[in-house]
């Protein structure tokens, strides 16, 4: 998808629900980051 794209599809939704789902990837993508830091800190460990 291109920037266009996803302002096309946004751009009729509220500015809330915007801040909404970018909460929600900021907040998956450190679970991401945290869990591949655990897997790691775990392989190095055991």
């Amino acid at each position: 998808m291109t920037p266009d794209d996803v302002e096309r599809e946004t751009g009729d939704r509220p500015a809330w629900q915007r801040w909404l789902w970018f909460v929600v990837l900021w907040l998956a993508g450190i679970g991401f980051i945290g869990a591949v830091a655990l897997t790691i800190r775990l392989a190095l460990i055991g």
